[in-house]
């Protein structure tokens, strides 16, 4: 038994176009929203970073974890991933 989270629709502002809202039992969406939280809890952390290196490393199957073909172009990840 696992418990789902609603996904935000319109609050905050502009997190909603991060979601894959096809992928609502995966992994992905529970990625935004720890990316978003991370940033507001820890200004500057390098999370997302961090994510993406053991996501390259153990060469894992993103869209197994419902990621979005387009994910490294959404806001949420765009400017993290473009700053290495």
């Amino acid at each position: 038994m696992t418990v789902t989270m609603e996904l935000p629709r319109t609050k905050p502002p502009g997190l909603s176009v991060n979601f894959n809202p096809r992928a609502d039992r995966k992994l992905y969406n529970t990625l935004v929203m720890t990316a978003y939280l991370m940033d507001i809890v820890s200004p500057g952390n390098h999370w997302k970073q961090r994510l993406r290196a053991l996501i390259e490393e153990y060469e894992v199957d993103t869209a197994q974890m419902g990621f979005p073909e387009d994910f490294k172009q959404r806001p949420i990840w765009k400017s993290a991933l473009e700053s290495e």
